[in-house]
Order: structure tokens, then sequence, then C-alpha cells
């Protein structure tokens, strides 16, 4: 086995691994209808009662909403601090009361513990434990009550500030290393941000399409509740944009019924009488892929497959296909090859580490071994360029979004009942889906070619 292959199969037996977790952790879900009985007994509340329990439910919705607090999204947890409490309206006089709510809440089983030594470096008034949430029983149990508080609601996370371009499109302006703390829309945060923004920079990096977005969005979103609908969230730091669709529902969980769970998702396509799905396979390269030639290749051609194929034709180096799909957003997303390869193998470190620690096999590593891996990861970052482009940006997951607007947005029209979780498409009636988002994918790559000249290719194919 070459030395790339290896580091690859490392990388994706750990990303196996960690879908694997990521998915026990999801299922904390046991069962468990929380009623206002059972959190008067478990919680336990003794005082004002009502007023207790209305709090009680506005910190459960409002962490249920969020999902997780912004600041320690990327650990998949909450970091409980006076904010967390004041965010929800309700006012935290010092640390035992806030201990106490904390103790309420895993007495109920309404969250637990993640981690008992989680530092997060906001003072001694701050917990240091990190938590997770029963965000499926909570939504469960309250359904009607947490549809009505996201509609009264807006629970958002707080960038530097927030550009409205309509209702249902916003953009968030931010700079990442900025520390400033935000009290209101217009106080204490950096106005050149809002200034160096403008609605040009946005219709750029769209092609042109924001206005046919923002149109079919309306018109899908019509007769909607909050919980159902669709919006388009834009991301801006400096000078980078990145954009896509999401609604309250894409946060169900993936149905598991082999293992005996009905989750979220399998409830909620009940309730709807979703009883079709369809879904758009390798829906990145294929997007990436139309960007690059106008052609939009149908499900029977397999990129991942195409890519282990000419691997092993240019390099005799056979990765199987699912190698090449855990490695493809690395390949698509780095701006170079270089740049996408010394990340690659600073995940891969431990491994690297293991093989070569001492000083010889280190050098030895340095001046033959990593060269060679470099060369064969070109030749594989130029097969990904080959069929998907020069364009490495983030623009593909807003393209990706028009296309699955466009579809539902479609099916609406014809009497169909249809939402998206991604690139995976839930409906009511039977229909050739696949021919829709074909038509959406033509009609997609012509707004962008009647906008920008460099899309004027003709219709090359790989």
């Amino acid at each position: 086995m070459t030395e790339l292959k290896v580091l690859i199969k490392n990388e994706y037996d750990r990303a196996v691994k960690y879908r694997s977790s990521k998915e026990s952790f999801a299922m904390l879900y046991s069962g468990q209808i929380y009623t206002d009985e059972y959190l008067i007994d478990n919680f336990p509340i003794k005082y004002k009662v009502e007023e207790r329990l209305a709090q009680l439910k506005s910190l459960l919705f409002f962490l249920a909403s969020t999902n997780n607090i912004h600041d320690v999204k990327e650990n998949k947890g909450i970091f409980f601090t006076k904010d967390t409490f004041a965010k929800a309206g309700i006012p935290i006089g010092n640390p035992q009361t806030m201990h106490n709510w904390i103790e309420g809440l895993k007495r109920c089983g309404l969250v637990y513990v993640i981690n008992s030594h989680y530092q997060f470096g906001h003072g001694d008034e701050n917990f240091s434990k990190l938590y997770g949430l029963n965000q499926c029983g909570i939504v469960r149990s309250w359904p009607k009550e947490y549809h009505q508080y996201l509609e009264t609601h807006s629970i958002e996370e707080k960038p530097n500030t927030v550009v409205d371009i309509s209702k249902d499109i916003k953009v968030d302006v931010f700079d990442r290393k900025q520390k400033v703390q935000i009290r209101s829309a217009f106080a204490n945060f950096n106005q050149n941000l809002v200034y160096s923004f403008n609605k040009e920079s946005l219709v750029d990096f769209t092609k042109g399409t924001i206005d046919d977005f923002e149109r079919m969005l309306n018109e899908y979103n019509d007769g909607k509740n909050e919980f159902n609908k669709k919006v388009i969230r834009f991301k801006c730091n400096k000078d980078k944009i990145s954009g896509r669709a999401y609604s309250q529902y894409i946060k169900t969980e993936k149905d598991d019924i082999e293992n005996g769970y009905a989750t979220d998702r399998t409830d909620w396509c009940k309730e709807n009488n979703l009883a079709y799905r369809y879904d758009i396979k390798s829906a990145v390269p294929r997007i990436s892929h139309l960007m690059h030639t106008g052609v939009w290749r149908n499900e029977d051609f397999d990129f991942y497959e195409y890519m282990s194929k000419r691997m092993s034709e240019d390099s005799g180096m056979y990765l199987p296909r699912d190698y090449m799909k855990e490695i493809h957003m690395r390949l698509r997303f780095g701006q170079s090859p270089e740049k996408s390869f010394n990340d690659f193998c600073y995940s891969n470190r431990d491994i690297i580490r293991a093989r070569y620690g001492n000083s010889e096999a280190y050098e030895s590593y340095l001046t033959n071994i990593r060269p060679n891996l470099l060369l064969d990861w070109r030749k594989l970052y130029n097969i990904v360029e080959e069929l998907e482009g020069t364009d490495h940006s983030s623009a593909v997951f807003y393209f990706e979004s028009f296309l699955e607007l466009y579809v539902v947005w479609k099916l609406k029209q014809l009497g169909i009942t249809a939402y998206n979780i991604y690139d995976e498409f839930f409906y009511d009636k039977p229909y050739d889906i696949a021919s829709i988002i074909e038509e959406g994918a033509n009609y997609m790559y012509q707004k962008i070619r009647d906008y920008d000249d460099r899309f004027n290719i003709g219709k090359r194919s790989i």
C-alpha cells in the first residue's frame, strides 16, 4: 500500500469513526415526553410555578433553536454563562443560581455532560463543563409551543452586523478576529465592516441569480409557518463570501429505522405526508462540473468512481470510491495542491509522527517520501480540477441551494408539497424529480452564463 493511500485510509477511518460517534451523540432521545408535571416534579419547581415553567420553556426553546451556542459550535455543545440565560430572558444574580438551573436541567434529562474538564477561559464566574442538549426530546414534547416560540422570537447567531437584503435574505458582515461585544445593532462594532459591504459584491458572488432566488424563495415560503420556511443567509468575512439556504426542519435527525429509532425526521415526514424521497448524488462535484462545462451529468455518472478510475490509470494507485469521496472536499476547496496537501498532512500528523518519529527517519520523509506523496496528491488535485474547474470557492454551496430551491419551488407550482434537507428531497406525490433537477440545472447555468462571459464555454463534456 502506497504511503498516500495509508494516509487517506487513516483519514477515511477517522471520518467513519467520527460519524458513528456523532450519530450516537444524536440518538440521545430515549422516548421521554416531557410534561409540565414532569418538570414540576423533577426540576423541581416549588414556587411561582407558572412563572418558572414559562422561564424554563423559554430557556429550552432558546437552546433548541440555536442548537449550539455560537462560541462553542465546533465543539458540539453548550457552555453555560449568564449570557446564555439572559438571551432566554432569565436574569441570573449569582453563580449559585446558575448552578441550580443547570442541576435541574440535568435531573430532568434535558442536558447531559459532554466534558467535565472543558476550559473556556471566561473567568471565575463561568462553569467549565460542556453540555449536550436533548433537542429532539424538547421539540417532540412541545411541538406547537416550540413553533410558536420560533415565530415570535428572532434567534440568530450574533455577527458584527446584519445587512437585510429582503425578509428572507440576510447577510452577516463580520471579522473573525474582532472581539468587540455587540450591545445593539448600531453600536460598538466596526462601521467599516458595513461600509465595505455592498449588494453588488453579493450579486457578483451569485452570478446575477440573487433576484431570481428571492422571487422563488418568497413564492415557495408563501403560506408556510416559520418552522417550514426556507431562508438564505450569506456570511461575509472581509473579501470572502459564503452562503447557503437553511431552515428549522433541516435540524431534524436522519432516519435510523434499522436500529429501532423513529427520529424526528421520520415523524416530520409523516406529519407532512411526505411518503417519497430523492437525493442528488454527489451534489458538489456534479454542480461544480456543471459550472465548469455547462453539462449536467445525470445520476448514472458516478463522480467518485470516475476519480478513482482516473487515479488508477494515471498513477497505478487504486483508491476505493469511498476513500475518494472522503477526501474530495479537501481537494475541492484547497486553494492550491500544496496548501491542501499541507492541510491533509497536518490532519494526519499523528500517523506521520508514528512512522517517522526519529531524526533519521524524519529526514528521509522530508527529502524523499513527502515529495513523492505530493506528486500523487497533485495528480488527484488535477483530476478534480479537470472535472470541476479551477474555482475552489464556497460559491458552489449557494448554487446548490439555488438548484434545491428551484426543485421544491417548481414542485409547489405543480401542486406537490415538497421540502429539501440539503440535497435530499421529501415530497407527497410521485413525480419524476430527476427531470426537474436537470431542468433547474440548465436554467441556473443559463442565468450564470448570461451574467458572466467566462461561462460562455460551450458544451464540453468530460
